[in-house]
């Protein structure tokens, strides 16, 4: 409610909310059928795009720049004139939180839902002024010179302004030296602190038990001295708007992956093998078998590098063995039962992957294989 008057602005890789485009692949655990909890896929988190509208619970009109976050991350955006807004959600999120100043904060449980429409509570108490006091580091180092551009709706030809970079001992706090107005009229601004350009290595990646479409990876070695924020980010790619993705700012690897979005020109399809589909009763036990056969074709005019995972159940009763009989040459992750290939398809080719596995358990008992 207060407009930004010739201020000057200070951004900083710090996150007070933290407590702590590929799919994700988990173990698969193999135990009776008794003893099976059955999740059925389309109760995981989603992971994906969600929109709706930010009202008044009192008179039912849209409330722009309605903070709205992804609970226990640095992912969030405002609402725009409209109440409207539209957030890419990264794997395993639980619940959005949305909060305004003089209403009550909500927080809505993430479904697989696309839209979700949120009537804030007006606050009841009144408002007191606030205090932010900040402190620094003893030991600092300065960086200077660097420029930047500062651009919004109405200020696409802003000059460019200068920015200083100060490294704390636990956070980066990048300053803009001239000060700026922003206005609280709910229009976003955007602001261009750096940029980057930053070398990087392509590969595809596809996990067709969870979903056929292939995903290109960027691949950014030695991307720690960045100091890259966690959050959505906008992909372009040969001079074109993909779509958006997440930026895990947060992983622990030396090289960081960046999902491009999905590539429409590979095609791949998975397939049970019946003529592998065999059960038998030998004495006490049951021994069934399976087989799953991959097809990858590549309709690009070059040859691409794709890595392909799968997987095969885990056993965690000792009365259960699973032994894997083909994997046409794939590297299995004994631990948790993933099969990954890395493989070449040429251009205008397709190529083909399988892998067969058996799994003896008492014939009194049953597992789900399906």
């Amino acid at each position: 409610g207060v407009d930004w008057n010739q201020v000057k602005l200070r951004f900083s890789n710090g996150n007070p909310n933290q407590r702590g485009v590929a799919p994700q692949i988990d173990r698969w655990d193999l135990n009776y059928a008794r003893l099976t909890v059955f999740q059925p896929r389309n109760t995981q988190p989603f992971n994906g795009t969600i929109s709706g509208v930010v009202v008044s619970a009192s008179d039912g009109q849209p409330i722009p720049g309605v903070s709205v976050l992804v609970k226990g991350s640095t992912v969030g955006t405002s609402t725009d004139l409209d109440g409207r807004y539209s957030l890419t959600i990264p794997p395993r999120a639980g619940s959005l939180l949305f909060s305004f100043v003089g209403f009550q904060s909500q927080e809505v449980p993430i479904t697989n839902k696309s839209t979700i429409n949120v009537s804030l509570i007006e606050e009841m108490m009144a408002l007191e002024e606030v205090v932010v006091a900040g402190y620094q580091a003893s030991q600092k180092k300065e960086m200077t010179g660097n420029s930047i551009k500062i651009r919004g709706n109405s200020t696409l030809s802003a000059s460019p302004l200068q920015t200083t970079f100060q490294e704390n001992q636990t956070t980066v706090e990048i300053t803009v030296n001239e000060p700026y107005t922003i206005k609280t009229n709910g229009e976003r601004t955007l602001v261009d602190l750096k940029n980057y350009d930053i070398p990087a290595t392509y590969q595809y990646k596809v996990i067709p038990k969870l979903d056929k479409d292939v995903f290109l990876i960027a691949q950014l070695a030695d991307w720690s001295q960045y100091s890259f924020l966690e959050g959505e980010s906008n992909l372009y790619f040969e001079d074109g708007f993909v779509g958006r993705s997440i930026l895990n700012a947060g992983a622990l690897e030396d090289t960081l992956a960046i999902s491009m979005g999905r590539d429409r020109s590979i095609v791949v399809q998975r397939e049970k093998v019946e003529s592998f589909t065999k059960k038998r009763t030998i004495g006490s036990n049951v021994t069934e078998s399976r087989g799953y056969e991959i097809t990858l074709r590549n309709n690009k005019s070059q040859a691409i590098s794709i890595e392909v995972k799968d997987q095969i159940p885990v056993s965690v009763n000792s009365n259960i063995s699973v032994s894997a009989i083909e994997l046409s040459g794939g590297k299995l992750d004994s631990d948790t039962g993933i099969i990954t290939w890395q493989i070449t398809v040429p251009p205008g080719s397709q190529q083909k992957l399988g892998f067969q596995y058996e799994v003896k358990y008492p014939k009194n008992e049953k597992v789900i294989l399906d």
